[in-house]
């Protein structure tokens, strides 16, 4: 496997799909799998999605520049959601959350 750059905003994009995984208060093994499945298709090895998940960044501040980025990261969200097949209030909230975040859509 190459050795790819880590930028902040990916490691942004893997503590929120964490924070989605555990935002209904069940972290399943479902949810779990698709974290690391995610990161091995951006070429991120477990260990280093472990040091991401151990040492946290502030991640208020960075949201994804493009609109390709800001969509894929959308996507990977949904996914998380979907991991364990049910969609809990908490996570229905998150993602209005993170699509406000990103632009895509403005709160009245």
């Amino acid at each position: 496997m190459e050795n790819i750059q880590i930028t902040e905003n990916l490691k942004a994009h893997f503590l929120r799909l964490y924070q989605m995984a555990i935002c209904d208060d069940d972290f399943s093994a479902l949810e779990l799998k698709m974290l690391y499945n995610c990161a091995e298709e951006r070429g991120i090895s477990s260990k280093n999605l472990d040091e991401i998940l151990l040492n946290p960044i502030n991640i208020k501040s960075l949201v994804p520049k493009t609109i390709e980025e800001k969509v894929d990261y959308l996507y990977d969200l949904t996914v998380m959601i979907w991991a364990d097949g049910v969609v809990s209030p908490n996570e229905y909230s998150a993602m209005e959350k993170y699509v406000l975040m990103f632009g895509f859509w403005k709160k009245m």
